[in-house]
């Protein structure tokens, strides 16, 4: 992580993957080109609960749910696809 911080404009992924049974099963952290951080998580149940966990443990400006899809690589970009989405982060579509 430090490598990643240290190039603040470099994109890359992290992923973790849980070792206990049940969610959330994976983190994720991206580090977007632009000097900004996107983190994630990946369940299986109640997506919206653990959306506003993120949140709230993290202090997100902004959040959504996706589903198998790879981050923006820009801060701009996930707001722009955040602001897409319906109130519980869900695509519109």
């Amino acid at each position: 992580m430090d490598w990643c911080v240290q190039r603040p404009t470099e994109y890359f992924s992290l992923y973790w993957n849980s070792t206990k049974l049940g969610d959330p099963t994976n983190a994720m952290a991206f580090f977007t080109s632009d000097g900004g951080l996107i983190l994630g998580l990946s369940v299986v149940n109640d997506p919206q609960r653990w959306l506003l966990e993120l949140n709230t443990h993290m202090g997100g400006i902004s959040s959504f749910i996706g589903f198998e899809e790879a981050p923006p690589s820009t801060v701009r970009e996930f707001l722009r696809e955040a602001a897409s989405r319906d109130e519980k982060g869900l695509s519109r579509e």
